[in-house]
């Protein structure tokens, strides 16, 4: 029905309150800004209501700004009806822009998509950008219009997460950044402002440069072999033998394995190309000590049919704590051991880390950090630096490690010259070495063959 503009007032929200509805389409016009009036329904709901022709167009517009008293006063709406006219005037569409506006996608919605769209297509490494997001972006956030999200939302969460992980926080904003920068791609999103995420500063980091000693790795090597499972046995094993990255070990099948050649084929690695890994001969006789498990492809099969091993960081806890009570013992010097010596007695069995912590803690005695701080990742960057100690070419190191820069490869300082099969191979025998098993006999994997 056409919207007659008659009925003018000078609307004041006490005359609002007084008006009562007339039948048909009843509209009381505002005689300050044009267009601009109170609609009144049948029920008795007043709405103000802006009634305008965009440019170029035919065809007047009526756009509800919202409802009197519950929304707005009669000034509010006044002031966002002339703000309106202003924008018709610059050529924009008001009610076009609300709608618009309306069917932008939420925080959450992008969030998924850039998890389908581009993670999953794009990174190895989406699993763990998905449960960045998951773990750190407020439920309120998802239920936010893109746009809406300010800089100083995304420095107060980076702070927030930063004030107990100041790494993470600095990851999770790197993923934001690129997550914005997505939804500025993607028409469907309604995301045309300045990246939230750029130019905040982040958390001051230091490059880390833990790996394990020579003096360490025996008791490692103890605690490992401790392990009841020979798939958990031989992937600790073989990660410090071979200095592969996580995944790239857990998704290996046996049909990679080029007994022949003595290297293993990745498919799936870091830098999306097929590569070769040299193995040595310690690696290949852990590697004949695995039982194959029936329809399952993958070297180290995990305990859901067909699915490679996954809950590797659990055990690998446990061994590093192992670890540490071993070498906190063999310290005779420290009052560590005389902590566990005093827990020991009457039993015959070691003391367990929380033990000996809880123990020390009532001594206020402060504990050395022993071996709890190493990461699986930092079995990679032993293999670089137990090679770099034996005078190998940097160039070398880096082929091994399969680095993409050599700055990368920097950090283990300088090498010699040398073939990657011999770097290899002269690696895994002192890996034996220092962990007392015999060369060239095949590796004894703890308990034997399960």
């Amino acid at each position: 029905m056409p919207v007659v503009e008659r009925n003018v007032y000078k609307l004041t929200d006490k005359l609002i309150r007084s008006f009562k509805y007339e039948g048909g389409w009843d509209v009381r016009w505002d005689d300050s800004v044009p267009g601009f009036g109170l609609r009144i329904y049948p029920t008795g709901k007043k709405a103000f209501v802006l009634h305008y022709r965009p440019q170029g167009s035919q065809n007047k517009r009526l756009m509800v700004l919202g409802r009197f008293g519950a929304d707005l006063t009669v000034k509010q709406a006044r002031e966002t009806a002339a703000k309106h006219r202003a924008q018709i005037r610059d050529g924009v569409d008001p009610l076009q822009e609300k709608q618009r506006v309306a069917a932008a996608k939420t925080f959450g919605e992008l969030a998924n998509q850039f998890i389908e769209e581009y993670a999953k297509v794009h990174k190895k490494t989406w699993e763990t950008d998905e449960g960045r997001l998951e773990r750190h972006i407020p439920q309120s956030w998802r239920r936010r219009k893109v746009a809406s999200i300010t800089r100083e939302d995304v420095e107060s969460l980076h702070r927030s997460i930063g004030e107990t992980r100041p790494y993470e926080a600095n990851r999770t904003l790197d993923l934001l950044r690129v997550v914005f920068r997505q939804a500025r791609l993607w028409p469907s999103i309604e995301f045309v402002g300045e990246n939230p995420a750029e130019g905040i500063r982040k958390f001051p980091e230091q490059q880390r440069r833990r790996w394990v000693t020579p003096e360490e790795f025996p008791y490692l090597a103890s605690a490992i072999d401790e392990e009841s499972s020979i798939y958990v046995r031989s992937a600790l094993w073989l990660y410090m033998l071979v200095g592969l990255r996580k995944t790239e070990l857990l998704k290996a099948k046996r049909e990679d394995i080029d007994w022949d050649r003595k290297r293993l084929r990745l498919p799936d690695t870091k830098s999306g190309e097929e590569q070769w890994m040299p193995l040595s001969s310690p690696a290949i006789a852990i590697l004949e000590a695995i039982p194959a498990m029936v329809k399952n492809p993958y070297i180290l099969p995990g305990s859901k049919a067909g699915q490679h091993l996954v809950n590797i960081e659990k055990p690998w806890r446990r061994v590093r704590k192992a670890a540490t009570v071993a070498a906190w013992a063999s310290d005779k010097s420290s009052p560590t051991h005389k902590v566990i010596k005093d827990l020991k007695k009457g039993t015959e069995d070691d003391p367990s880390y929380d033990e000996v912590a809880a123990e020390a803690e009532g001594r206020g005695i402060e504990l050395p950090t022993g071996l709890v701080d190493v990461r699986l990742h930092d079995l990679r960057r032993t293999v670089g630096s137990w090679l770099s100690g034996s005078n190998v070419d940097l160039n070398k190191v880096r082929e091994t490690l399969r680095h993409r820069n050599i700055a990368t490869t920097l950090v283990y300082a300088r090498l010699s010259q040398d073939s990657v099969r011999e770097v290899m191979e002269e690696h895994g025998r002192r890996v034996m070495e220092v962990a007392g098993k015999g060369i060239p006999t095949p590796v004894e994997v703890a308990h034997g063959r399960e």
